[in-house]
């Protein structure tokens, strides 16, 4: 199904028979995808950190103006009645124990600019994260550990394909993010490799995708990190794409994808995959053949 793309889209980083992981910046590589052809868009965007990370950060104030450009290519990609979900964490104010409305604000603008609808608002909430900010939790202890991140559910119509089967499940997603022995993870360990910093756990994808696609759907993940969505796509028989402007993260993401008869070729497959052109390497079929 993804080889309906291979027209528009340049030669991907790599692939399997579900999906694939294309290098570039998101915008550009969103803009030649077909209107109205994808299921379902779920992302986690670089928060407005004060600390910069490696990957990227936006500075607060122009968070908004930055990401509508993305939001207008997700929603002439998305299906009529496709979801697209995106997960924002919380931001607090320089040198204040005061939290950010970046996230606030940039919702309003993708409904008001935009004409998206939210579906519903959801919170993760992550047992495992470490007590922060430091200054007022554990310092000052003049506010509590800050462990939910919000997800919303946008859509372009009031009526977004959905199946939530189980009547009994909330809108509070309580997920440990404690993954520490996932093939990814051991790979990258072995190899020495910095693994991306700001994964999210599998079940977290998991849950939008079995709520909000059915079999052979696709799914888009535009800032794919180390590509836990895609993978949870193929794992769900959900055809996938993933786009990174890192390469290096999405090298490493390859791993996710090796069969147990491949794991120890990922050294080769890494360096391969690192500082060569994009060649459309099959991970499903021969790597190096």
């Amino acid at each position: 199904m993804t080889g309906t793309f291979d027209s528009c889209l340049p030669t991907p980083l790599y692939s399997t028979s579900w999906g694939s992981a294309y290098v570039g910046d998101a915008k550009a590589l969103m803009s030649v995808l077909p209107s109205e052809t994808v299921d379902l868009v779920m992302t986690s965007p670089p928060f407005p950190l004060l600390r910069k990370k490696a990957y990227g950060n936006e500075d607060e104030a122009a968070y908004a103006d930055w990401f509508l450009p993305f939001a207008e290519q997700v929603k002439r990609v998305l299906k009529p009645r496709g979801s697209f979900v995106l997960e924002l964490g919380n931001v607090w104010l320089k040198g204040l124990p005061v939290l950010s409305l970046y996230h606030y604000e940039l919702v309003l603008r993708l409904c008001r600019e935009q004409g998206w609808s939210i579906a519903q608002e959801f919170a993760w909430f992550n047992p495992a994260k470490l007590p922060s900010p430091a200054e007022w939790v554990c310092r000052r202890r003049i506010r509590v550990k800050d462990s939910v991140s919000h997800l919303w559910w946008l859509a372009k119509t009031p009526e977004p394909k959905a199946n939530w089967e189980d009547e009994r499940l909330t809108n509070l997603l309580r997920i440990a993010n404690t993954e520490s022995n996932t093939q990814y993870l051991r790979i990258c360990r072995e190899l020495s490799l910095q693994p991306h910093p700001a994964r999210f756990p599998a079940a977290l994808p998991q849950f939008f995708i079995e709520g909000l696609t059915g079999p052979n759907d696709i799914v888009l993940d535009f800032f794919a990190g180390s590509n836990t969505t895609g993978y949870v796509a193929e794992q769900q028989g959900r055809y996938w794409l993933a786009f990174e402007q890192h390469q290096p993260y999405l090298a490493t993401s390859s791993f996710r994808f090796l069969s147990q008869e491949c794991i120890s070729q990922a050294s080769a497959l890494y360096e391969r995959l690192r500082s060569c052109e994009p060649r459309g390497l099959r991970l499903d079929i021969a790597l190096f053949h």
